[in-house]
């Protein structure tokens, strides 16, 4: 008998040998699967509803984010500002009813990385001006 037809038996056994040693599965995984279990139980209108909740909750955060930058800005934190209204933009729903504060947004993190890119220049930091002015362009090209 060969030496090499003596390697496969040795690795299907170390395999079979990993594969009844390896752990059962974690309870998350469980409660993962019962989560998903009850969303396929739920109702076309209860799962409307849940929807509605869900967007309703994130343009409450996108709305106090806005807030919370627009004070920043008053204050002249213009990097604080500018990270709250990224993040309003970020978790805000896109749809015609949040047009308002998605512009209000849009604008804010604009003015907010003009304002930085201005303060970036009179402290002479030029490649700090030019990434806030490169910022401003992907989100406000206008």
């Amino acid at each position: 008998m060969k030496r090499t037809d003596l390697v496969w038996p040795v690795v299907l056994g170390i395999s079979v040998a990993m594969l009844l040693s390896a752990p059962p599965l974690r309870a998350d995984n469980n409660v993962q699967l019962a989560s998903i279990g009850a969303a396929a139980l739920a109702t076309p209108e209860e799962l409307s509803e849940q929807e509605i909740i869900r967007r309703k909750e994130l343009l409450i955060r996108a709305q106090k984010s806005i807030a919370e930058a627009d004070a920043a800005m008053k204050a002249g934190k213009y990097a604080d500002a500018a990270n709250l209204y990224q993040a309003a933009l970020g978790i805000m729903p896109k749809s015609p009813a949040t047009a308002k504060e998605m512009a209000a947004a849009t604008n804010g993190y604009t003015a907010a990385l003009i304002a930085q890119a201005k303060a970036a220049i009179k402290a002479k930091k030029w490649a700090e001006a030019r990434k806030s002015a490169d910022d401003v362009l992907k989100v406000n090209p206008d």
